[in-house]
């Protein structure tokens, strides 16, 4: 007798144990089954832009990009873009001092040639509906920098006449894209950049060559058309 109670009460034991296994399971099974994958699940946005614009005047910024974006279930999204971003830099020399209104310019270029690779979260896509897609992301920036100068631009002692370096960018950013079959993504933040090379700095009227070896925090700011296919 007491061999069977203990026989019933094991059994029941199993019951509720599968009952229990069962109630639980049932929620992620259907939440798996609502977020089966398909193709209708992906987006691919390609992205670009072409710019020049002066900041002040004789600043000027040029860049370039072309890059995709690949989102999934609009919940996040993969952004891979190849960029030249160039600043310019105008001066005036005055071959008569006395006459300040005949000059002559010359330029320094700071143009630098980067992959960019952003990860990001996609927030509140589901409350804003699908024009606007604010989302955080992890932004990270490989490239090259050259910096160089005419020869008959005016420096001081201090400055840089030529440089040759290679950076890594690696910070997090905040935007939003507006736009739903194509618009504008817009976005700010901030990285921390490394960067290592050489460069030639004019000292006492000399040239001085020397080592780049630089870890700064920089604010980024990014803008791009895009149109999804």
């Amino acid at each position: 007798m007491a061999g069977f109670r203990i026989l019933y009460s094991l059994r029941q034991l199993l019951l509720l144990r599968a009952l229990a296994c069962i109630f639980l399971l049932t929620p992620y099974q259907s939440k798996a089954q609502e977020v089966e994958y398909s193709p209708e699940k992906f987006d691919f946005l390609l992205r670009g832009k072409a710019l020049g614009i002066f900041i002040i005047e004789d600043l000027w910024v040029r860049s370039f990009s072309l890059g995709g974006e690949l989102r999934i279930h609009d919940q996040a999204s993969l952004v891979v873009d190849l960029v030249h971003f160039r600043w310019r830099k105008e001066r005036e020399v005055y071959p008569d001092p006395l006459n300040t209104e005949v000059y002559d310019e010359y330029s320094q270029s700071d143009p630098r040639n980067y992959l960019a690779v952003e990860l990001r979260y996609l927030l509140f896509k589901e409350k804003l509906g699908p024009q606007w897609t604010p989302y955080v992301g992890m932004l990270s920036k490989i490239g090259t920098r050259k910096i160089w100068t005419e020869e008959l631009y005016p420096l001081e002692d201090g400055e840089i006449i030529h440089q040759q370096s290679n950076f890594y960018d690696l910070g997090s950013a905040f935007g939003i894209a507006f736009g739903e079959r194509y618009g504008i993504d817009f976005s700010a933040g901030a990285v921390l950049r490394t960067e290592k090379g050489t460069s030639w700095i004019l000292e006492n009227q000399e040239e001085l060559k020397g080592p780049v070896n630089d870890r700064t925090w920089q604010g980024v700011v990014r803008l791009n058309l895009f149109y999804n296919f």
